[in-house]
């Protein structure tokens, strides 16, 4: 597992140098945050509401009637970002395989690829969607099981949205799961090891980064006496937080492609090598089809 690790973040030095060769990427990216950032906004409209005052002021509270028109209006939204995210990563996916090829990056060419495929896409968010609500419901009886369950789905459907983008004679949620899966194959744990090195400097960066903006909150309203300081520092830490997550998914995202074409076609894409695709799949051949060796291009 060590070596796994290890090789991850050479996976992810990889995956900066596709990003800094290709900065439409990071466009693209920024768009698809833009966009989060957007729904998460309307969504808190839709769940506060807000009163002009006498005075000039606002009054925000929280709409806890479970009126007809606010859960119409919620779920629409819910299911509104499910399909905008699939679309948005679909596209990504899309470019980013195009960059290997050397292609460059279109997010015009993106979309338009994207636009194509938009029903069986369409049918992925919803399918994952139902998928992300059930294993939540599971969270409720045991967490445990919630954690196993969530963990197998995510490695599993990890090549679900390239699959529907790539091989044009999937459309169906179920058979791009069932795709995905054995493109994995029996490997899962050498996929879920490597590209595990993002997530687990997504969580250590962030708790570290939001423990000490806690800390020096504290001291500051403590010590200092300036009660105003702590929500500086607290916001800036979970600003720099945000910063860093993100961009970890962005690597994620690039390596998790590369895991893909390779096993698919055998080709190691470009700024990575034929050893940082075994350290993902960390068998001998490929699970796709068996023919490329280890050590081979």
């Amino acid at each position: 597992m060590r070596c796994g690790i290890k090789g991850s973040w050479r996976n992810i030095a990889a995956s900066v140098s596709v990003l800094k060769n290709n900065p439409g990427l990071l466009r693209m990216f920024g768009l698809n945050y833009l966009l989060t950032l957007l729904f998460f906004t309307v969504l808190f409209m839709a769940v506060f509401r807000f009163e002009r005052l006498a005075d000039g002021g606002f009054k925000a509270g929280v709409q806890f009637t479970l009126s007809v028109s606010v859960v119409l209006r919620v779920v629409l939204l819910l299911l509104l970002w499910f399909f905008t995210a699939t679309f948005m990563t679909a596209a990504l996916y899309h470019e980013i395989l195009c960059a290997f090829n050397g292609r460059g990056v279109s997010l015009r060419r993106g979309l338009a690829a994207a636009l194509t495929r938009w029903s069986g896409l369409a049918m992925w968010a919803l399918f994952a969607a139902a998928v992300g609500v059930a294993i939540k419901l599971l969270g409720l009886r045991s967490r445990l099981l919630m954690f196993g369950i969530g963990l197998s789905w995510g490695v599993c459907a990890l090549f679900a949205v390239p699959v529907l983008m790539r091989e044009k004679s999937i459309k169906r949620p179920v058979e791009a799961l069932r795709r995905s899966g054995t493109i994995i194959g029996g490997t899962w744990s050498g996929v879920a090891v490597g590209i595990g090195g993002c997530d687990v400097a997504a969580i250590l960066s962030s708790a570290v980064l939001l423990y000490a903006g806690i800390v020096l909150g504290i001291y500051s309203a403590l010590v200092m006496n300036d009660w105003l300081m702590p929500v500086w520092i607290l916001g800036g830490a979970a600003l720099m937080a945000a910063l860093i997550v993100m961009t970890l998914q962005m690597l994620k995202t690039v390596y998790v492609a590369s895991l893909y074409i390779f096993a698919v076609e055998g080709v190691v894409p470009d700024g990575f090598t034929t050893e940082m695709m075994d350290v993902g799949w960390r068998v001998g051949t490929t699970p796709a089809d068996g023919k490329y060796k280890k050590g081979e291009k």
